[in-house]
């Protein structure tokens, strides 16, 4: 059984594998990285990635690719400096439909539970 450093490894060079994915894969491999028991699923501050470990070991291989994109896409478009003033948890809401429409494009596996609308 791989160790879960291990699957973290595996799945950055599966994303650096798909199709128009080095610029996400770039911006994933340059980020620090935890594993927080803390948090449910994942989060970025456009500096390091919090993962939670429990939510990484239970997603299907593709999808854990598609969480590292996820949240790779928040750091390419800037969302944590154009947050602003608002809202934070309604601006990553809306944040997130734009990015989870994006990967679902893009051919990402969707992840159970993904806030995503086809309008």
């Amino acid at each position: 059984m791989e160790n879960i450093d291990e699957l973290l490894e595996k799945s950055k060079i599966q994303l650096l594998c798909k199709k128009d994915a080095v610029f996400l894969s770039t911006i994933v491999c340059s980020l620090d990285f935890q594993w927080d028991n803390t948090i449910r699923t994942a989060c970025t501050n456009g500096l390091f990635m919090k993962i939670s470990p429990d939510f990484f070991t239970d997603l299907p291989e593709a999808q854990r690719v598609t969480l590292l994109a996820h949240e790779a896409d928040h750091v390419a478009l800037r969302h944590m400096v154009r947050v602003g003033e608002r809202n934070f948890r309604l601006f990553n809401m809306a944040a997130d439909y734009v990015i989870n429409l994006g990967l679902k494009d893009a051919g990402y596996a969707p992840i159970d539970g993904w806030l995503i609308d086809e309008q």
